[in-house]
């Protein structure tokens, strides 16, 4: 490490992603074959902080479970669902009472149900 040539000043931070991976060490003091030593790491956690992502706080269940349901295309869906059980609730007893003299087959050609009417 005694032939090693002093830090060179690294240039601006819009421009690092551009610049050779040894030059940029160089730049930072680094010796890439090596790494930092111990008291090299020490110093620049104190001057620049632990090298972590800072942590999120945890959120609830129930936040999670309402936020499923914010997009505009899940409450269309549910609408959808409702609309549909509504109208199937008021049908259902309108056919029942229209039909309740007929007789009916009910016929399940591969997992389908089909209604024949007999007059």
């Amino acid at each position: 490490m005694a032939n090693e040539s002093p830090p060179t000043k690294v240039q601006a931070p819009d421009v690092w992603h551009l610049r050779d991976a040894h030059e940029l060490a160089r730049g930072h003091g680094v010796d890439p074959a090596h790494g930092l030593h111990a008291d090299q790491v020490a110093q620049r956690v104190l001057q620049h902080g632990a090298n972590q992502l800072p942590g999120r706080a945890s959120r609830s269940v129930w936040s999670l479970v309402v936020d499923q349901f914010s997009d505009f295309m899940i409450l269309v869906l549910i609408a959808a669902a409702v609309i549909s059980g509504v109208a199937g609730a008021c049908y259902e007893p309108m056919r029942q009472r229209r039909h309740q003299n007929r007789r009916y087959f009910h016929l399940t050609p591969e997992g389908g149900s089909v209604v024949l009417e007999m007059v």
